[in-house]
């Protein structure tokens, strides 16, 4: 099968910046000397509104940094933002960003949970020619330890700045930034993409609590442009329903890289190292696995059976040399959150994927994403999962048949799917591929979004999916054909 990827409209941070100016290792506050960050934290307090006395000194995740590119000119409009945690529970007072030459037009800030739901949003006022802008919201907004947020701010006219590579993750004392994103288009949007490495220079203003912090103030959904879509899928597995259970505590695993020990438990750990499985029945549990160096997060390519991964993250952290999360064959994934690696996996023999989302996938100029790979398999089901594959990328999902030594018995059922080339390449294309490899490829119950494109993939939803592959009940999620049969 010949695989084409569409023309990619890339953001304009892709040719790589350049690396930070010598004698920075990172611009970042922490660098700064003890007195200097005090009187910063305390003229930032006195700059902010009265807040309740339960919360302490405000903190941001850039402080005083500035951007290797202070302006650059992308030319269309889109929303760039930072992915945090915080370490304790607090509020968030409002959101800031680092304003270069040529950044015009009305700035519009937001706060997002890791889902896409809009927390709350402000229009910057009073905005200085270049330097950091804040503005902040109606009322604070209160934010959970240990959960993931996105501070995000609109740029109208394209221009935003940017420094890549940055060194993500950022720890502060009460929070941590994780990544840079962002999400084309004309209105403010969630900004679920990630690009290598980038810091756009968005930020947050976080006042931890020392006692119970106030209940956020709700705030209404912006209307929607005629090509959006939801972020937060309704009935599909999301952030929020995926990966490490809110309130799990993690310690630090220091077990083997290799597992070669049967009937293996792994539960309710943070994970740095590459996990390498020879070994039957191996259970990773409620557990976090975060490097940005492995080839493979997780590899059972050994013949080994019963790998068993639960309600785990795989976090790539933006890794763009790596191939995928996960590898070769014999493993069960369910309510697994997998993002910041290349592909999300590479597909065996008896793999099974239930209830996980796929997502925010490392791109780079060449790297050709998917969602899920196959270059081979007899027993492959992906069932009730969400899988967005970002712009620019290949596929959500390709059985790549003509490389393969046989696609057989095959079920892609009742999942959300969106992006790629074409979202779905689905094994056979009359002519191209050989018949004989091929048998009980099934493609049902399917829905379409127009999240990324407004045909699903650049080009369409589905590929190569001739006689014999089955396809039926496929249909659109969201867009203006809705509810109808997606081709």
């Amino acid at each position: 099968m010949v695989i084409t990827t569409p023309a990619r409209r890339q953001p304009a941070h892709r040719p790589n910046p350049g690396p930070r100016p010598a004698g920075s290792a990172r611009s970042l506050p922490r660098s700064l000397a003890g007195s200097t960050l005090a009187l910063l934290l305390g003229v930032v307090a006195l700059l902010l509104p009265t807040s309740s006395p339960t919360a302490a000194a405000a903190e941001t995740v850039l402080g005083s940094g500035s951007p290797s590119i202070s302006s650059y000119n992308d030319g269309d409009s889109l929303t760039v933002g930072v992915k945090f945690t915080p370490k304790s529970s607090g509020v968030v007072t409002g959101v800031r960003f680092y304003k270069g030459n040529g950044n015009t037009g009305t700035h519009v800030g937001a706060l997002y949970t890791a889902d896409g739901t809009l927390l709350a949003k402000a229009t910057y006022g009073s905005e200085s020619s270049s330097g950091w802008q804040r503005v902040t919201f109606s009322s604070p907004v209160a934010v959970k330890s240990g959960v993931s947020y996105t501070a995000a701010t609109f740029m109208p006219d394209g221009h935003y700045s940017v420094t890549n590579p940055y060194g993500w993750p950022d720890e502060g004392a009460t929070i941590t930034g994780t990544a840079g994103t962002y999400s084309y288009g004309s209105g403010l949007r969630f900004p679920a993409s990630v690009w290598q490495k980038s810091n756009y220079y968005v930020d947050v203003t976080f006042e931890a609590a020392t006692t119970a912090a106030p209940a956020p103030t709700p705030t209404p959904t912006p209307t929607p442009t005629p090509t959006s879509s939801p972020t937060s899928p309704t009935g599909f597995p999301s952030s929020s329903t995926t990966g490490v259970p809110d309130g799990t505590s993690l310690g630090a695993y220091t077990g083997p890289s290799t597992i070669t020990q049967d009937g293996t438990v792994i539960d309710s750990k943070k994970i740095t190292s590459c996990l390498v499985i020879k070994a039957d029945d191996v259970t990773i549990k409620n557990s976090l696995l975060q490097t940005d160096r492995c080839f493979f997060n997780v590899l059972s390519d050994n013949g080994n059976t019963g790998l068993r991964m639960t309600d785990v993250e795989i976090d790539g952290q933006g890794n763009t040399d790596g191939d995928a999360a996960i590898g070769g064959g014999g493993y069960t994934c369910t309510r697994c959150d997998i993002h910041g690696t290349v592909d999300g996996a590479k597909a065996g023999d008896d793999v099974v994927f239930r209830d996980s989302y796929i997502h925010d996938l490392a791109m780079s100029g060449d790297s050709h994403n998917d969602g899920i790979q196959s270059l081979g398999t007899d027993n492959l089901q992906v069932l009730h999962s969400t899988i967005i594959s970002p712009k620019g990328s290949t596929s959500a999902i390709i059985l790549s048949t003509g490389s393969a030594w046989e696609m057989r018995n095959i079920t892609i059922d009742n999942n959300l799917l969106g992006g790629g080339a074409y979202t779905v390449y689905g094994g056979f294309l009359s002519g191209v591929d050989v018949l004989s490899k091929i048998s009980n490829i099934d493609i049902t119950n399917n829905k379409f979004t127009t999240q990324v494109y407004a045909r699903s993939g650049a080009y369409g939803p589905l590929t190569s999916v001739d006689n014999p592959v089955v396809t039926s009940g496929n249909v659109w999620y969201d867009g203006p054909n809705a509810g109808r049969p997606a081709y």
